[in-house]
């Protein structure tokens, strides 16, 4: 797959999988996982995503921990 086109892809993952984080955690992470999990495949021997392919490994790593969102949308508000 084309990188921009991937790379488009999991922005949009990650952006859904943060939204729903607030409501359901784990079925949050579940989403993320399979996001990273396609992106790092289509992704693969490309040096010029692999600082992408961290972060959202690192994003993933954090939802999967139970990290507190934060205000990630502001205080009390979620999105879906």
């Amino acid at each position: 797959m084309e990188g921009s086109v991937a790379l488009a892809l999991l922005v949009s993952g990650m952006e859904e999988a943060a939204a729903a984080y607030a409501l359901d955690p784990e079925g949050a992470a579940a989403s993320l996982r399979s996001v990273v999990e396609r992106f790092s495949a289509d992704a693969e021997g490309d040096e010029a995503l692999a600082a992408e392919i961290e972060f959202a490994a690192e994003l993933l790593r954090l939802m999967e921990a139970g990290a507190p969102q934060g205000d990630l949308y502001g205080p009390g508000v979620v999105y879906l």
